[in-house]
């Protein structure tokens, strides 16, 4: 892998982590804003490796929307609503850290966080790998238990897959749904008053 490679990942992951500091580092202190969002950045990761893992089993494996809609060709569902349920069960995957708080009454991650992370994983998931033509993503679709994301999480547990020619990062488009994220949670704390 090259430097080049390695630098923007890191570059990006600083970019991704300043919002979280941004939206909970008076509230919450910065160090814990860190630990939360890596955290989450990891929970993402996992829960991605776990939604292939659990659907290895029938009926997990119809159940898993990840699976059977994302992963399969589905004839007959349009691309749009294909989407949408990913969105939505993507969405669940962290809301339900929320959820379990809530009935725990242990608050260890700020709900902006959680919602964060959510928008940003659906965002760069949807817009950027689905919509675009990403070969860091087609080699996941090929080689299902590779390539994971983010890649940087891929890297440090090994389930990069290497020997792939893959297109320069588009900072942009990793870029743009951390943006909309973060203004996202601004615009539903603040009006949700």
């Amino acid at each position: 892998m090259n430097i080049e490679r390695i630098g923007t990942l890191v570059i990006l992951a600083l970019i991704w982590m300043t919002f979280p500091i941004i939206l909970v580092g008076k509230e919450d202190g910065y160090a814990n804003a860190v630990v939360q969002s890596l955290f989450l950045f990891y929970w993402s990761y996992m829960g991605h490796v776990y939604a292939h893992n659990i659907s290895l089993e029938y009926p997990l494996n119809i159940i898993n929307t990840h699976v059977s809609l994302h992963h399969s060709e589905v004839k007959n569902v349009p691309r749009w609503f294909e989407l949408m349920i990913e969105a939505g069960s993507n969405f669940m995957g962290f809301y339900v850290l929320h959820i379990a708080q809530s009935i725990t009454g242990i608050k260890l991650f700020n709900l902006k966080l959680i919602l964060y992370a959510a928008f940003l994983y659906i965002g760069v998931h949807i817009f950027y790998y689905s919509l675009t033509d990403n070969k860091y993503h087609k080699v996941h679709h090929e080689t299902s238990f590779k390539n994971f994301s983010p890649e940087i999480f891929d890297i440090i547990f090994n389930t990069r897959k290497n020997n792939v020619n893959y297109d320069k990062i588009s900072m942009i488009n990793e870029i743009i749904p951390a943006l909309i994220s973060y203004y996202l949670v601004v615009y539903i704390f603040k009006f949700s008053k």
